[in-house]
């Protein structure tokens, strides 16, 4: 009885620490081309975008690009982006009106959690162009901010609440081993031969 309240006590110590928030700190550049890319013709039209590093052309977003940013978390959670600082500069090149439809007010940031290899990952994902209040479209050229991450609930951080009497309070209980899972037959016979 010692050693199981000793356990649950030491638990119910570990549940704050695991689903205490994190802050990871981003900071990156956007390094843009000097020319606009050639993404082939769409319509028989020459399909012309802004390029930068660690950018992925946005088919639903008449080929604008989006910034990618990865960091490890621990595991799955939850997790925000709160954006600080930004440093911006004047587009110089013409974009379509398609394209210009595309661009909001703001620069938007989102995060799509992944794994792979048992490596979590909190991608985080920039649409670096905005249009400012003068009309003009602005590139992202540098951010800073910060992903919120917590942990989502698991079962080992979880308080559980015991019924106070229980049917398996008292008598013996035994476990036994098996060599592959299914379904086993355990007899008289058996527990005899067992011991």
């Amino acid at each position: 009885m010692i050693q199981r309240s000793f356990l649950s006590f030491y638990l119910l110590l570990l549940a704050p620490v695991l689903t205490a928030q994190q802050a990871f700190i981003v900071q990156d550049q956007v390094i843009w081309q000097e020319e606009l890319q050639d993404y082939g013709q769409i319509d028989g039209k020459a399909v012309l975008v802004p390029s930068c590093n660690k950018c992925w052309p946005e088919e639903d977003r008449a080929f604008l690009p989006a910034h990618f940013y990865k960091i490890e978390i621990p595991q799955r959670g939850k997790a925000s982006f709160e954006l600080d600082k930004v440093e911006t500069a004047l587009l110089e090149e013409s974009l379509t009106s398609e394209q210009e439809e595309q661009i909001g007010e703001d620069f938007e940031f989102l995060i799509i959690q992944s794994t792979a290899n048992q490596t979590h990952s909190a991608n985080l994902q920039v649409f670096p162009l905005r249009k400012n209040t003068s009309g003009q479209i602005e590139k992202l050229i540098a951010f800073e901010g910060q992903i919120n991450w917590t942990p989502k609930a698991t079962s080992s951080s979880l308080r559980r609440d015991y019924a106070a009497q229980s049917i398996l309070a008292q008598g013996n209980f035994y476990k036994i081993a098996v060599q592959e899972s299914g379904v086993y037959k355990i007899d008289g016979s058996l527990l005899e031969e067992l011991g």
